[in-house]
């Protein structure tokens, strides 16, 4: 398994997880699951969103 962490730090504070997800959001979510055959995470931490991509690694090889 591939695995990509994205960690946002340095902006303002996250006081609640928002109730909706945006066009980017989607468009990502969508191409990691359909064409990388991945999943995606999303958690709002106080300090920053962190993101987890898990791509398979026979998918990353080709």
């Amino acid at each position: 398994m591939f695995k990509i962490v994205w960690r946002e730090v340095g902006g303002p504070p996250v006081l609640e997880t928002p109730n909706r997800k945006g066009f980017g959001t989607r468009m990502v979510a969508r191409t990691v699951e359909s064409q990388l055959m991945g999943t995606i995470e999303r958690w709002f931490m106080r300090d920053g969103l962190v993101v987890t991509l898990d791509i398979p690694s026979a998918v990353i090889e080709r």
